[in-house]
């Protein structure tokens, strides 16, 4: 297996590059963070038996997943901070305006995995309260990628202990927010004490990535 990070997929139509260019230059530290959510759903991907198609568009919905952030104030998009109700309420809504600005722009399947990224295993999540088989395969793999790199990003530097934090999160998280199928497979191939050289590069952040609006 490689050990070489391969690049977010190349978008699939031009209005999808000119929304990624849109997204480098108005928020490279969402950029470059979206970049590793990418890359690293598509190893869980391949890792879970996911079909080429399927894994290019999740990779797709991972370069993604937080373009509807660039529709929020810049105050939101930051880390850290009080946050009001109204604040939390805005802040949830970006996974539905990212759907739909990839969704106008050709990439039905794409936005589909978009919009249920923040929908749980135990249907506690949203925006529709899916339960277990009810979210797609790709989106499950989206949530569980999107909160190891999140928890990376909180500490640029520290590889193995975040990357510990990052797998004892999936795991308490198993059978409430995460697939515990998908959990189980991704602590076995990955085991916290001998985390594999591919997989430090969702743990390597820039400290600009820690800007990312916390989850």
């Amino acid at each position: 297996m490689t050990t070489q990070p391969r690049k977010e997929p190349a978008p699939v139509n031009p209005q999808l590059t000119a929304l990624w260019q849109v997204l480098q230059q108005g928020a490279p530290d969402i950029a470059g963070y979206s970049s590793r959510v990418a890359w690293l759903s598509g190893r869980i991907g391949d890792l879970a038996g996911l079909d080429p198609p399927t894994v290019t568009h999740l990779q797709l919905a991972g370069q993604f997943h937080a373009v509807g952030k660039l529709a929020l104030p810049v105050v939101l998009r930051q880390a850290g901070g009080p946050r009001t109700a109204a604040d939390w309420t805005r802040l949830r809504q970006f996974p539905a305006l990212g759907a739909q600005a990839v969704r106008d722009r050709g990439a039905p399947a794409v936005a589909a995995i978009i919009a249920q990224q923040d929908e749980h295993w135990d249907g506690n999540g949203g925006p529709h309260g899916l339960i277990g088989p009810q979210i797609s395969g790709a989106a499950r793999v989206l949530t569980v990628a999107v909160a190891v790199v999140t928890t990376c990003s909180a500490a640029p530097g520290r590889v193995q202990p975040v990357y510990a934090t990052a797998l004892d999160l999936l795991a308490g998280g198993a059978g409430r927010q995460f697939d515990p199928t998908l959990v189980r497979l991704v602590l076995t191939l990955w085991p916290v004490t001998h985390p594999p050289a591919l997989l430090l590069f969702a743990c390597t952040s820039p400290a600009g990535d820690r800007r990312v609006a916390a989850r």
